[in-house]
This record gives structure tokens, C-alpha cells and sequence, in this order.
């Protein structure tokens, strides 16, 4: 389980900074925690090829799921060396097969129907409102924070895998480079998400595997649109023990 209850270097991984707090009762100086971001640069085979800010761990997931999810790699044997140097903001990674890979990302099938996900995995409404209340109180740094988001598996109403980032894209990048790294099958799972939805993050999801969304906010229209091409059920606004089902409501019992 990767859950930052259980990670304590993460909670620590946020500074002190003097902040002039405006009250009711008035004006106090204090200090106030806040989130680290560090801003990091993909090397592919010697060439520059993403730059991101995002929060300064699991950076290894971080790589391997963006490189999954653009199709640069399909599986962790497609990686020869991946090394990350958190001081110069570098990640050095070298393809097995450069040349595959490279034809991999730029062939990659934008605008292409999504495989449609058949899965029967359901759950109830009691389901959904736990794993919602579960997001809401189990991030201690978002608590000390309020500046990262959080994405979850969840398999028969336990954590299989927990990652919290500054940033919502990055965040399921970490998510599913950690089931690259550990060969995790996630389409019998949830994906639990903090934040809004916008497209990519269904396409995230269709990476996954997941017929299952639930996430705190809104989608958009074209999540929705793709969810229902894909699919995958997503709900949005989980949130007080209510929440919308958007697409596929079948797998949605309202027990």
C-alpha cells in the first residue's frame, strides 16, 4: 500500500513561510506550511522531452506513468535506464528500443475510438460515500497544505495504492507508473481522484484499466463524452454522502 498515512517523509516535505493571516478578530503574523513543488525535465534517449513542476516524491512513478500513458512505453521492460536526479531536476531515461519507442509517441492514436471497458465490477452508494469520506480525511499533508491532490485505487473498500501531488494530471501519472512498476492489474479497481475532470484524466483512466471514477469534482463535457466511449463510469461531485453518476449508471447499485 502506498498511502501517505503510512509515508511519513512525505508530510514532511512542506515549508514554513510567514504569512499575514486576516481574521474576524483581526490581523496575526504566523507561520504557515506549504507544499514544496520542484520543477523536473524528462530525458528520452539524450533529447528533452517534457518539463513539469510537481511535488518532490515518488518521481520514478511519476516517469514510468507518463511515459506509459503517451505510449512511449507499454510495459517496465521497455525501460533500459531510468535515473533521477532531483538536484539538477533531470530524469534520464533510456529505451530498450529508441527507435519503437519514438514511432510508439509520435504514432500514438490521438482522436482514435478508446477500447470500451466491459468489466462487471459495481459498487453501492454506500460504496461510493465511504472511499469519498476516506479521500477527504486520510491526507495529512493536503490537511497541513490544502496543495496537493490525491488519487487512489480502491479494490473491495481497501487502499491498494495512494498518491498525493501538486499537481492533478501528475498525480495519476505517479498512480499509474506504480502499476507499471509493480505489474498491477487495476481493472477490477475504483480510481478515487480530488479534483475535477477534465479529458485527460478519463484517458488516464482508459491507461488503467478502471471502470470505475469517483471524484470529488466536476467533469466536463468532453470527460463525459469519452467515459461513455470508454465505457467507464464516472462520478462527479462526491461529496455530504451525494454524488453524479454521468455515464454507465448500471454499475451503480443505490443500496
Amino acid at each position: 500500500m502506498n498511502n501517505l498515512a503510512n509515508n511519513p517523509s512525505t508530510i514532511d516535505c512542506c515549508i514554513k513561510h510567514p504569512v499575514l493571516r486576516y481574521t474576524s478578530d483581526g490581523v496575526q503574523e504566523r507561520l504557515d506550511r506549504v507544499v514544496q513543488e520542484l520543477q523536473m525535465s524528462i530525458v528520452l534517449d539524450g533529447a528533452p522531452l517534457y518539463t513539469f513542476t510537481c511535488s518532490p516524491w515518488d518521481i520514478e512513478e511519476l516517469a514510468v506513468g507518463y511515459l506509459f500513458c503517451i505510449g512511449a512505453i507499454t510495459k517496465l521492460a521497455d525501460i533500459d535506464t531510468l535515473a533521477v536526479e532531483v538536484q539538477e531536476g533531470i530524469i534520464d531515461v533510456s529505451l530498450r528500443q529508441a527507435s519503437a519507442g519514438l514511432a510508439s509517441l509520435e504514432g500514438s492514436s490521438a482522436g482514435a475510438a478508446p477500447p470500451f471497458n466491459k468489466s462487471n465490477v459495481t459498487v453501492s452508494a454506500a460504496e461510493v460515500n465511504a472511499v469519498v469520506e476516506l479521500l477527504r480525511s486520510s491526507s495529512p499533508l493536503f490537511q497541513r497544505t490544502g496543495g496537493v491532490h490525491s488519487a487512489a485505487l480502491i479494490k473491495e473498500g481497501s487502499v491498494v495504492a495512494w498518491f498525493d501531488d501538486i499537481g492533478r494530471h501528475i498525480v495519476l501519472n505517479k498512480l499509474v507508473g506504480w502499476c507499471v512498476l509493480n505489474d498491477f492489474d487495476a481493472s477490477n479497481c475504483v480510481l478515487l481522484f480530488s479534483g475535477r475532470v477534465p479529458q485527460e484524466i478519463i484517458a488516464k483512466a482508459i491507461k488503467l484499466g478502471c471502470p470505475i471514477i469517483v471524484a470529488l469534482g466536476a467533469p466536463t463535457s468532453l470527460s463525459i463524452k469519452l467515459a461513455e466511449q470508454a465505457g467507464i463510469t464516472l462520478i462527479g461531485f462526491a461529496r455530504n454522502s451525494e454524488f453524479n453518476i454521468y455515464s454507465h449508471p448500471n454499475r451503480v447499485s443505490h443500496r
